[in-house]
């Protein structure tokens, strides 16, 4: 079973899951920058990939809003409804970023565009070499003719120089070990942290005396097998 994320927009949390034709329906999405919910909703097996009825999924949405923060014409709004300094504004383009990475390194789909304009291009539009490298270094294709998203030779010379591995990096998994599913969940059940807070709604962390002994993680919360997400129960 794939579970899509929920959107909204980066400046505006009542709009969360109100964004005109999206249909996510269980989770935040990247498109907002909530790096803590983007992590929290994959961890319960949010499916990083699942596009909604208009084929977009939440990587397009989160380039296209950084795209978007990085324009000169860009006008910014705060939660409380005031204009966003220079630091918030550094601070949204720094948790997309941050979202955009933990997308690509759960494998979304590197190679799909945003009104046809390819990701590469508008990444290459807001000077976001880092992205760039990242979408490169997990099998973003490169454009035939650079001179068409790359005008500038210099540009054109940065990009080519970008190293590219032979095979896309191995998936993390998305229990944020920092190991790979392949080296964690995906090759045998992990035990449950004792730092997490414990599911049997003491509010108790696993180490804690008073919380009931919980060995691995609960089914509810996420299971992988061979680095598949199973339909949580």
């Amino acid at each position: 079973m794939e579970r899509s994320i929920l959107y909204g927009h980066v400046s505006h949390p009542s709009t969360r899951g109100r964004v005109p034709g999206r249909d996510g329906k269980d989770y935040l999405a990247a498109f907002d920058g909530d790096v803590l919910a983007v992590y929290e909703a994959l961890g319960l097996g949010a499916t990083a990939d699942k596009p909604d009825k208009s084929g977009i999924t939440p990587l397009c949405l989160a380039v296209s809003q950084l795209a978007t923060c990085t324009s000169p014409l860009f006008y910014g709004v705060r939660h409380d409804g005031g204009r966003m300094t220079v630091e918030d504004h550094r601070r949204a383009i720094s948790c997309l970023k941050w979202a955009i990475r933990i997308l690509v390194e759960q494998h979304a789909d590197v190679s799909k565009s945003m009104g046809g304009i390819p990701f590469i291009s508008l990444l290459r539009r807001c000077k976001a070499w880092d992205v760039i490298t990242l979408f490169l270094q997990h099998g973003a294709a490169r454009p035939k003719r650079l001179t068409a998203v790359l005008p500038t030779k210099s540009d054109q010379d940065r990009f080519t120089a970008i190293p590219v591995p032979s095979c896309r990096p191995a998936q993390k998994c998305p229990c944020w070990s920092g190991k790979s599913v392949a080296e964690c969940h995906g090759r045998e059940p992990q035990p449950y942290p004792s730092a997490y807070m414990c599911v049997c709604g003491s509010k108790n962390s696993k180490g804690s005396r008073k919380t009931c002994k919980i060995v691995a993680w609960p089914a509810k919360v996420m299971w992988w097998k061979n680095g598949t997400p199973l339909e949580n129960g």
